[in-house]
C-alpha cells in the first residue's frame, strides 16, 4: 500500500495544473470581455457628455429674438467645441490632464482638485471623440420649425386666443360658411355680366330696328321728292324763261334769220325799209324775248330740272335708311337676334347652375331668397328673349323682296324724270304721271303684330333718353358712375416705406397685387375657397394656430404703430418692432399671405385677399339689411314693368354700388386701426352709408361702433385660410432669417441687407456625438493564450482585440 501510494505521488498537482491552465484562459478572457462592455458604458456616458456639451453653445441672437434654439453658426464657437473633446474624453482617465476652469481655479486649487488620481482602469484606452449635425435637423425643415414654434408656443397660446376674444373664433366659423354664399355670388355676377350683355346687344338690336320702322316714312319721302320734282317741272314749264326759250326752241331758225336780216336792212336804210310780215314780226318778237331773257337757256333750265331729280335721288340715299343699305340692316338686325337668343341659352345654363348651387349648399337665407326672387325675373326674360329673332325673320321674310322692288321703282322714277327733262328742253308737251309713285302699303310692318309692337315699345322706352333724375334708368347711371368713383378710391399700388427682399435670396417671386373691382373680387374670394386649407386633413387650424398666433406676436403689419397714441408694438420676447430689427417692417405678415419679393405687391394681395371676403359679406347686407333691400327693390321695380333686362342691370347695378362703397369704407377703417364687423345685419352696421344714401333715398342716422375685427384679425383669418402649412412654415423661416442677419450686422434704418451670414440651413438643432474607443487585453497573458489554443483561433481573438468600438448617441434641444 505504502509502495502503492508512492507510485501516484504528484499526480494531484499535475490534474489541478491541467484543470487550471483552460480555467485561467476561461477567466482571463471573461474578465478582458467584462472590462471591455464596462469601457463601452463609459464610452456612451462620454458620447453623450459631448453631445450636451455641443447643445450648449446655441445661438443665443437667435434664442432672444425668436426663442428658438440652434447650434451657433460662429466659426470660433465652433472651433471651442473641438478643444472640449480634449476635456470631456478625460473621463477615461482624469489624471492625464490637469482641468482648470478659469472661474473655478481658487476653488480648485484650495480643495485639490487640480490634480487626480486613484484607480484608472482605462487610462490606456485609445479615445476619439466626434460630432456630426444631423442634415436634417436645420430650422428651414418644416417639421423642426414647427415643433421649436410649438414648443415656445404651448404656454402663450392660451393668452394669444384670449387676447382675440371669442368673436375671432366665431368669425372663422362664419367665414367658412361665407365660402357658399361666394359661390352663389359669384354664379350670379357670371350671370349678371351675361345680362349686362344681353342690354348691349339688345340696345343695337334696337337701333337697328328702329331705322327698319322708319322704312314706310323713307318710302314716302321718295314720293314726296317725286311730288316736288313734278311740281318743279310744272312751274318751270309755266316760267316766262321757259316759254321763252320753247318759243325759241321751236321757232324755224331759217325764218328768225330772214327776219333779222330785213329788220337790219330796215334799221341801216330807212328809205328803203321793207314792209316786215306778221309772221316775221312774231318771230322777231320770240328772239327778242330769248336773247333779253338771260334765264331763258338749256343750260339753266336743264339745272334746274336737274335739281328737281336730284331731291328723288336724294331721298332713295337718305339715312337712317334706304333701299342701299337695308340688307345691311336686316342682316345685322338678324345676327342680333341670333346673339340674343344664344344669350338666352346660356343664361340658362347658368341660372340652372346657380339654382344647384342654393338648393345644395349651406347659403344665407337672406341672399338665397333674395337671388331666388331676382331669377323669377329672369325666367320672365326669356319668353321675350325668343322674340328678337322672330321679329328680324318676319320683316325679312316679308319685306326684303319689296325693298328690292322699291329699289327697282325708284330707279324707274328717276329714269322718267330724266326723260321729262329731255322732252321739256326740247320744247315738247310736258306729260304727266310717266311713272307710278310707290306703294308704301306694299311693306309690311312688324308692329301691326301686337307682340312685336309691345316689345319695340319696350325697347324704345329702355333706351329713347335718360328720363328724370328718379326714374330707374338715371339711378343705374348714377350707380354705375358712383361704382367707379369708389373703385378709383383704392390705387392699384398703395405707396409703402417697407422694404423689398432682394430677388437673389429667393424667398419669394416678383408678383402682381392687382386692382379693386368689386365683382373681380367676389370671383376671387370664391377661387380662394376653392384651396381653403381647412379642407386639407394635413392643415387643420390646430396644426396651424401655433404658427399664426406666434407669426402676430414676432411680426409686423401694415397697422403696425400707426396710431401714435398707442404704446410701440413688441414682440413676444420684448423686443419693439421697428425697421432696425424687423426687415420688411409694416409688411412682414403680408408677406406670410403674398409670398412676392414685393412689399407693395404684398400688401396689395393682402388687401385684396381681405376685401374680397369682405365684399362677399357686404354684397349679402344689400339683401339681408331690410331698408337697403327694400330701396334697391323699389327702384328697380319702375325698370322691370320697362323691360326685364333693363329691371335686372338696375338692380345688379344698385347692389354692385352698395358693395362696392361699403366695402371701400371698411378698408379705410380697417387701415385707420378700426374695427369691422363681418356680417351687417343692420343698417347701423354700415359704414359707407353717407357715399349711398341719397342713391337709395335713405335717411339714417348711424352712429361709428367699435366692434367687429381691426386689421391683424382679418389678416390673421386669411393667413389661416389661405395658406398651407407648408406656406407658413417656410415664409415665417424666411423672416426669422432676414431678421436675425438685419439685427447680427446692426442694420440702420436706411440699409439694406446684401448677404445672408446667418441662414436656416445651418441652423441645426441635433447632433450625433460618437466616442471610439480601444482597449486590448491586460488579464490573459498574450503568449498563454498563444500556447493553449490553435493557430487560427489565436488569430481570430488577435483581431478581436485590435476591434475599435463606436458608440453614436443623438441629442438634440
Amino acid at each position: 500500500m505504502q509502495r502503492l501510494f508512492k507510485t501516484v505521488k504528484g499526480s494531484i498537482t499535475v490534474l489541478v495544473t491541467l484543470i487550471l491552465v483552460p480555467t485561467i484562459f476561461f477567466t482571463g478572457f471573461m474578465v478582458d470581455l467584462a472590462r471591455i462592455k464596462l469601457y463601452g458604458n463609459q464610452a456612451v456616458m462620454t458620447a453623450d457628455n459631448y453631445g450636451e456639451t455641443v447643445l450648449t453653445q446655441y445661438d443665443n441672437l437667435l434664442k432672444e429674438l425668436y426663442g428658438l434654439f440652434a447650434v451657433t453658426q460662429d466659426d470660433k464657437a465652433l472651433n471651442n467645441l473641438d478643444k472640449l473633446q480634449g476635456y470631456v474624453s478625460s473621463s477615461f482617465d482624469p489624471a492625464q490632464n490637469n482641468i482648470s476652469w478659469e472661474h473655478f481655479e481658487e476653488v480648485q486649487d484650495y480643495l485639490g482638485m487640480n490634480t487626480l488620481d486613484g484607480f484608472m482602469p482605462y487610462q490606456d484606452a485609445d479615445i476619439t471623440l466626434e460630432k456630426e449635425f444631423i442634415p436634417e435637423s436645420h430650422l428651414s425643415n418644416h417639421a423642426v420649425l414647427d415643433t421649436q414654434i410649438g414648443d415656445f408656443m404651448k404656454f402663450r397660446i392660451a393668452q394669444g386666443l384670449l387676447d382675440d376674444g371669442t368673436e375671432l373664433i366665431d368669425n372663422i366659423s362664419q367665414i367658412q360658411n361665407k365660402e357658399n354664399d361666394g359661390k352663389a355670388l359669384d354664379k350670379k355676377l357670371e350671370l349678371d355680366n351675361e345680362v349686362e350683355e344681353l342690354l348691349k346687344i339688345a340696345q343695337k338690336y334696337y337701333l337697328e330696328l328702329k331705322d327698319i320702322k322708319a322704312y314706310p316714312d323713307y318710302i314716302d319721302g321718295i314720293n314726296d321728292a317725286y311730288m316736288l320734282c313734278d311740281a318743279g317741272f310744272e312751274e318751270i314749264i309755266n316760267s316766262d324763261a321757259y316759254m321763252h326759250y320753247r318759243d325759241y326752241v321751236l321757232a324755224d331758225e331759217n325764218e328768225i334769220n330772214v327776219a333779222l336780216e330785213k329788220r337790219s336792212h330796215n334799221e341801216e336804210d330807212e328809205e328803203n325799209a321793207v314792209e316786215l310780215t306778221e309772221e316775221e314780226t312774231a318771230l322777231l318778237q320770240i328772239y327778242d324775248n330769248y336773247i333779253n331773257d338771260t334765264e331763258a337757256r338749256k343750260d339753266k333750265l336743264s339745272d334746274q330740272m336737274d335739281a328737281y331729280i336730284l331731291l328723288i335721288e336724294d331721298a332713295k340715299k337718305t339715312v337712317p335708311i334706304n333701299v342701299t343699305n337695308y340688307p345691311d340692316k336686316i342682316r345685322d338686325l338678324k345676327e342680333y337676334g341670333d346673339q340674343m337668343n344664344a344669350k338666352k341659352e346660356t343664361i340658362q345654363t347658368l341660372e340652372a347652375e346657380l339654382k344647384g348651387i342654393l338648393n345644395s349648399q349651406d347659403i344665407t337665407d337672406s341672399l338665397k331668397k333674395g337671388i331666388e326672387e331676382q331669377l323669377k325675373k329672369v325666367d320672365e326674360l326669356f319668353s321675350q328673349l325668343e322674340l328678337y329673332p322672330q321679329i328680324a325673320s318676319y320683316i325679312d321674310e316679308n319685306d326684303t323682296a319689296q325693298n328690292r322692288s322699291y329699289d327697282s321703282e325708284t330707279d324707274d322714277i328717276i329714269e322718267c324724270e330724266k326723260k321729262q327733262k329731255e322732252s321739256l328742253l326740247e320744247g315738247k308737251d310736258y306729260e304727266e304721271e310717266l311713272a307710278s309713285p310707290l306703294d308704301v302699303n306694299k311693306w309690311k310692318k312688324f308692329e301691326d303684330v301686337v307682340e312685336y309692337a309691345t316689345l319695340y315699345n319696350s325697347l324704345e322706352k329702355t333706351f329713347e333718353g335718360e328720363g328724370d333724375d328718379s326714374s330707374a334708368k338715371s339711378k343705374k347711371k348714377e350707380a354705375e358712375e358712383l361704382t367707379e368713383k369708389q373703385q378709383n378710391e383704392l390705387k392699384e399700388n398703395e405707396p409703402t416705406t417697407a422694404r423689398d427682399i432682394p430677388e437673389e435670396f429667393g424667398y419669394g417671386n416678383r408678383g402682381v397685387g392687382g386692382t379693386f373691382k368689386i365683382k373681380d373680387l367676389i370671383s376671387s374670394a370664391a377661387d380662394l375657397f376653392k384651396i381653403n386649407s381647412f379642407k386639407n386633413v394635413a392643415n387643420k387650424l390646430l396644426l396651424k394656430v401655433y404658427t399664426v398666433e406666434y407669426d402676430f406676436g414676432m411680426f409686423s403689419s401694415r397697422t403696425t404703430n400707426v396710431k401714435e397714441t398707442e404704446a410701440k408694438a413688441q414682440s413676444l420676447t420684448g423686443y419693439e418692432m421697428n425697421r432696425r430689427l424687423n426687415y420688411l417692417y409694416q409688411a412682414e405678415l403680408e408677406y406670410l399671405l403674398g409670398g412676392s419679393n414685393s412689399s407693395s405687391d404684398n400688401l396689395n394681395v393682402a388687401r385684396n385677399k381681405i376685401l374680397a371676403v369682405r365684399s362677399i359679406c357686404n354684397y349679402t347686407s344689400t339683401y339681408s339689411i331690410p331698408e337697403i333691400n327694400s330701396a334697391i327693390v323699389s327702384i328697380s321695380a319702375s325698370a322691370y314693368v320697362i323691360n326685364p333686362i333693363l329691371g335686372l342691370t338696375v338692380e345688379n347695378a344698385l347692389r354692385c354700388t352698395v358693395a362696392t362703397a361699403e366695402t371701400v369704407a371698411d378698408w379705410k377703417y380697417l387701415t385707420e386701426g378700426k374695427k369691422v364687423i363681418l356680417t351687417k345685419n343692420k343698417i347701423q352696421d354700415m359704414n359707407a352709408l353717407s357715399v349711398f344714401e341719397g342713391l337709395l333715398g335713405l335717411d339714417v342716422q348711424t352712429v361709428e361702433q367699435d366692434k367687429g375685427m381691426d386689421y391683424d384679425q382679418y389678416l390673421k383669418i386669411m393667413l389661416i385660410f389661405l395658406t398651407t402649412s407648408d406656406q407658413l412654415t417656410q415664409r415665417t423661416g424666411n423672416l426669422i432669417e432676414l431678421n436675425v442677419n438685419a439685427a447680427q450686422i446692426k442694420l440702420q434704418e436706411d440699409d439694406t441687407l446684401t448677404e445672408l451670414n446667418f441662414k436656416l440651413d445651418n441652423a441645426y438643432t441635433a447632433v450625433n456625438a460618437s466616442c471610439s474607443v480601444k482597449l486590448g487585453f491586460v488579464v490573459m497573458p498574450d503568449q498563454f493564450a498563444k500556447q493553449m489554443i490553435d493557430g487560427g483561433t489565436y488569430q481570430s481573438l488577435t483581431e478581436f482585440e485590435k476591434n475599435g468600438y463606436k458608440f453614436t448617441v443623438t441629442r438634440g434641444y
